[in-house]
């Protein structure tokens, strides 16, 4: 029995317009067949005992921004099958969503030992979401990537096997502590009631982590501004009435409206 994963990016150009070079681009791939060029793009691939491959199938999704690959197969090929197919897509197409820069402010210690769990973070980010920092170290004792974005907190270790990725959102932080130890950061969060503990992260990252996050809950619990006040209902439609009844001729109507619009 196959597994399925889906892939997920978010789309930078028309959607109508990454269509054509899936289409174009697909039976380029090796071994690949369009079994349905409709939405979705439907695709088999076949097996390749010398590409040490199984055979596969491609479900191709766009709806809007987001493109949705879901893949039939075993091993660790369909991954590789998904980026093959992303890459049909022209430069700039899909969007980082931050990572680069954010991946580049890193230290080259924590590029090296955060290189495994950055590997499917774009599958993870959602659209109008942008990585504003990437530190590693260690959650609850485990060796992790620690990101803030503009809207949440996510940690990723990955395992032997798979990889476990934990949600914290701003406004579930209740409270927060930062120290160092043993020339490392470490940044405690008390979140719903319990502790989430960071800690052997590089030296300086816990202040630029809790400024992050002080922010994202303060704009979370800012009250929302107060939308301009505007002709209340009643009043226009007193105004109607006046000039059904023939109160109001046209032309008085008509400015009238439009001086309690604004206009």
């Amino acid at each position: 029995m196959s597994l399925q994963r889906t892939y997920r990016r978010t789309l930078t150009i028309n959607p109508a317009d990454a269509y054509q070079p899936l289409i174009d681009g697909i039976p380029t791939i090796k071994d690949c067949t369009i079994t349905d060029a409709g939405n979705p793009i439907r695709v088999d691939r076949k097996r390749n005992m010398l590409a040490n491959r199984w055979a596969m199938s491609a479900t191709i999704t766009i709806d809007g921004p987001d493109l949705a690959i879901t893949i039939d197969g075993n091993g660790t090929a369909p991954s590789k099958f998904a980026e093959e197919l992303f890459d049909l897509l022209p430069d700039g197409a899909i969007d980082d969503h931050g990572v680069t820069a954010a991946q580049e402010a890193m230290a080259r210690g924590e590029r090296f030992f955060g290189f495994r769990e950055l590997g499917g973070l774009l599958n993870d980010l959602r659209a109008g979401e942008n990585v504003l920092q990437m530190v590693t170290g260690t959650v609850d004792g485990n060796l992790a990537l620690i990101i803030i974005t503009t809207r949440r907190i996510l940690t990723k270790d990955k395992g032997a096997f798979d990889t476990a990725s934990r949600e914290i959102l701003p406004k579930h932080v209740t409270s927060m502590s930062t120290g160092r130890k043993l020339g490392n950061d470490w940044l405690h969060l008390t979140v719903s009631g319990q502790t989430v503990k960071f800690t052997s992260m590089r030296a300086g990252r816990t202040d630029q982590l809790a400024e992050h996050i002080r922010r994202l809950r303060d704009a979370e619990s800012a009250p929302a501004a107060a939308a301009p006040a505007g002709p209340g209902v009643d009043d226009l439609a007193r105004l109607a009435e006046l000039h059904a009844a023939g109160v109001l001729t046209d032309d008085e109507f008509a400015a009238a409206k439009a001086k309690a619009l604004g206009l």
